[in-house]
């Protein structure tokens, strides 16, 4: 049998054996490449598990902790029937963010303190001018996190969960005093520093922690009925209301550009904004581009290393619009 088949063994030249070499070599070398994008590959995955427990253990622990906190007390006043309504503007608390340079200080007790004259401050406005419904508008990073920059993770003051439950009940509180004057219709935005994946490549924008911001401000104010939480119509990244005739869109304002904003979203979704709201910059704007006007807030942080080295300057402040007749009335919160 052997000598049968040995022909297809045995090479009967040098030439053919140095081929038959040389093919294995390249089969192994293949092989060899083989392995590592599969290691690769498994390391990857194996990273995205730990991001998705880490996301997990969050959930867990918030689970647990918020049934410990006592329910938030409120005294509810008579609301005028007045059809007045006004659209507060939020954002950019980065709750756990520690800053102490030539432009300020703050950490989270200062921004505690702020929160809560913001919150004063709304409710005068809504008395003086007799607003009935308040739209409160979140545009986002609400947190610090530290998942962005590195100076962000230096400076952070508190861990991811510390400062979820931190902003939540902030929030939780703050919209549940402005219901004690005025109905409250509520929206929110995803943003960047929300993000679970400290890696913008990897990141899926629906793994976000605003998300459990929400999730939790829906537990905490489900007896709550003059607190109305809205979804976004059109995408978690894109929100749409109206109000006294008003249409008016918002975004945090992290992808596209703010020039472009208002043709980008005009032209994308076919709805011609009155209004477009973003925050993200941290330095407060109004441009008016053919009568349809651009809102950036303010930032509750002030100055942080990583807008000092991008040179964004600014004064803590937050975003109120009123509207009076035929006047827009634009009024910056500062702190």
């Amino acid at each position: 049998m052997w000598e049968d088949v040995k022909s297809e063994y045995i090479m009967d030249t040098d030439e053919e054996l140095i081929d038959r070499l040389s093919k294995i070599e390249e089969l192994e070398d293949t092989l060899y490449k083989t392995k590592v994008k599969t290691a690769d590959k498994l390391r990857e995955y194996r990273k995205l598990l730990r991001e998705e427990g880490r996301v997990e253990n969050i959930i867990d622990e918030i689970k647990t902790e918020i049934g410990k906190v006592n329910p938030i007390e409120f005294k509810y006043k008579s609301v005028m029937q007045t059809s007045k309504e006004a659209v507060a503007l939020i954002g950019d608390w980065h709750i756990g963010a520690k800053i102490d340079n030539f432009f300020g200080k703050y950490d989270m007790k200062i921004a505690q303190d702020r929160v809560n004259k913001l919150c004063d401050n709304t409710i005068n406005y809504v008395e003086k001018f007799d607003v009935e419904r308040l739209h409160v508008v979140n545009l986002g990073d609400m947190i610090e996190n530290g998942a962005i920059h590195i100076s962000t993770r230096v400076m952070q003051e508190e861990d991811s969960i510390r400062q979820i439950m931190y902003v939540s009940e902030l929030l939780s509180t703050y919209l549940t005093k402005l219901s004690e004057v005025c109905h409250v219709e509520y929206y929110s935005t995803l943003d960047n520093h929300s993000r679970a994946n400290a890696k913008f490549s990897d990141n899926i924008a629906k793994e976000s922690f605003v998300y459990l911001i929400d999730w939790y401000i829906q537990e905490r104010l489900k007896n709550n009925s003059r607190v109305t939480l809205n979804k976004n119509m059109i995408d978690d990244s894109i929100g749409y209301f109206e109000t006294m005739g008003k249409k008016i869109m918002f975004t945090h304002g992290n992808f596209g550009k703010m020039n472009s904003s208002i043709q980008d979203l005009a032209l994308g979704t076919g709805i011609i904004p009155d209004f477009v709201c973003m925050g993200h910059f941290h330095v407060p704007k109004m441009k008016d581009y053919h009568g349809k006007k651009l809102i950036v807030n303010g930032c509750l942080s002030g100055v942080s290393q990583y807008a000092l080295d991008n040179r964004q300057f600014g004064t803590p402040s937050q975003t109120i619009l009123l509207f009076e007749a035929d006047n827009e009335i634009n009024v910056q919160l500062k702190f």
